[in-house]
Formats: C-alpha cells, sequence, structure tokens
C-alpha cells in the first residue's frame, strides 16, 4: 500500500459517522462500493472536501512510504460505536502478520484457498484474513447481503 494505513469503515454507519470517521483517521483517499456511494458523497460534503480540490492536493511526485519497523501501522479499525463515540484501534504490521499466519495455521488453510466472507471486512481487520488471502494467492468470495440461506 506504499506507506499507506488501511482504514475500513463500517458499511452501516450514516454520513455523518462516516465523516467524523475520515476526520479522525485522516484519510487521503476512500475507495467506495457504488451501494455507497451516496454515503460516501454525503460524508465528503459534511469534509468540504470538494472531488477537484482533492485530486489538486496531490502531487505525481510523492515518495513512497515503506514501513521503518514492524510495529509501524498497517491498519487504523474503529469500533462500532454502539455504546459511545466510535474508537480507532492501530494494527501494526507485525501483529497484522502474526494473526495473518495464526488464522492460516488454525484453519490449515494451504495455497489458492477460496474464503467466503461472511463477516465484514470492518470488523477486527476482517480478523486479518484480507492479507493472507493475497499472499496465498486465493480467492475472496464476498456477498452482497449475507443469509444463511444464500450460504447453505
Amino acid at each position: 500500500m506504499a506507506g499507506a494505513v488501511l482504514c475500513t469503515l463500517n458499511t452501516r454507519h450514516d454520513s455523518s459517522m462516516i465523516a467524523g470517521l475520515l476526520r479522525h483517521s485522516e484519510a487521503k483517499i476512500i475507495f467506495v462500493d457504488h451501494q455507497l456511494l451516496q454515503i460516501a458523497q454525503g460524508a465528503l460534503n459534511i469534509l468540504h472536501q470538494e472531488y477537484e480540490n482533492l485530486l489538486a492536493s496531490g502531487s505525481n511526485n510523492f515518495t513512497i512510504r515503506w514501513p521503518k519497523t514492524e510495529m509501524d501501522p498497517i491498519s487504523v479499525n474503529h469500533t462500532s460505536s454502539t455504546t459511545s463515540s466510535s474508537k480507532g484501534v492501530v494494527y501494526n504490521h507485525r501483529g497484522a502478520y502474526l494473526n495473518t499466519i495464526d488464522i492460516f495455521l488454525v484453519c490449515g488453510m494451504g495455497p489458492m484457498p477460496t474464503y467466503l466472507w461472511t463477516v465484514p471486512m470492518f470488523h477486527c481487520n476482517g480478523w486479518c484474513v484480507i492479507w493472507g488471502m493475497a499472499a496465498l494467492g486465493g480467492t475472496n468470495v464476498c456477498l452482497r447481503h449475507v443469509s444463511a440461506k444464500i450460504i447453505f
């Protein structure tokens, strides 16, 4: 990710909560699924960040900032804010790596696995499965709506 820190957001939040999380994480780029575009646009409007201004603030001559140590952050995950304001939790490279290895050893996954996502990727960084699937050359299967009827 060229020195970037991933910050997955809860797809169930409204525009004002997403704006607060974007502000807190100091996000520079946002990737949005087309089904969530209206919420994302609302969040960006709240932040008073117009698309053209966002593009103008970028540079073609950026320098990649590689992690200096394994303790540098790789992702920020936010709590669901069911009882109070959302709190950000930082995963570092070492923690994400160790959790990824643990998950795949416990589950016995080998090369090129297929993984059905039933837990949102924003939940605990997808238990770090997202990193391991890329490393193993795996296939991620994502459903628009998770239900037992669809899965079984």
